[in-house]
């Protein structure tokens, strides 16, 4: 698969022991007119698109990898030349993937509704406290809460309620490795009326209680 991620967004995976990951990331910046773009101004591109052709896609982002590392590496003139290479296998990297994800599109889904979808989701993910429930969430998108969920759940496999509450798992997550709030006040940073209500989603999404996270993460950056 391959994940266009904003600043700001935070995602875990996990593997198992017989299919393991590996990954190749890009940190990329969108110019105009010689500046940066913000993040809340750059071009619509599925956040989720599945790789079909795997092995053009893994060769291509190993060559991306290997010409960025020769740069490093090489004289100004040589390096310039390295880095355009790369650019252009970038550019046409991300615009095979594009098509593909268009070709691919399940249900006959419109591309608008995706990129409509995909907005909504990633503003959510970005500020878990900005939308209370599915109704503030379709109202966002333009949509009745019906067609939201419809749409939804085709597009993302997940119905909005369980999104909604995997937002907030995940920012729950940040405040628990990265702060020194408690379990209370995290919840009610969050949004919940009551402590334990949070306390039973966390657990029910991660497996352990929100004591034994942060425990944990503090374990492993001890050891670390």
């Amino acid at each position: 698969v391959c994940l266009c991620m904003k600043p700001g967004m935070d995602l875990e995976a996990r593997q198992g022991d017989s299919e393991l990951l590996g990954d190749a990331y890009f940190h990329v910046d969108f110019m105009e007119g010689g500046r940066k773009v913000k993040p809340d101004r750059w071009p619509d591109f599925p956040f989720y698109s599945e790789v079909t052709e795997i092995s053009f896609f893994d060769q291509t982002t190993q060559r991306i990898l290997a010409l960025l590392d020769q740069s490093d590496r090489s004289d100004a003139s040589t390096a310039n030349e390295e880095l355009l290479t790369a650019e252009y296998l970038f550019k046409g990297l991300m615009m095979d993937l594009l098509q593909t994800h268009r070709k691919l599109q399940t249900g006959g889904t419109p591309l608008h509704h995706e990129r409509v979808i995909s907005l909504a989701l990633n503003a959510l993910f970005a500020d878990s406290r900005r939308f209370r429930s599915v109704a503030e969430l379709a109202e966002y998108c333009g949509y009745s809460e019906g067609h939201f969920r419809s749409l939804c759940l085709k597009i993302t496999g997940d119905p909005p309620s369980k999104l909604l509450i995997k937002a907030r798992i995940e920012k729950a997550k940040k405040y628990l490795r990265y702060s020194d709030l408690s379990i209370g006040m995290i919840a009610d940073a969050l949004g919940y009326e009551h402590v334990y209500y949070f306390s039973r989603q966390f657990r029910a999404s991660t497996g352990m209680t929100a004591v034994d996270y942060r425990k944990r993460c503090r374990e492993i950056g001890e050891t670390s």
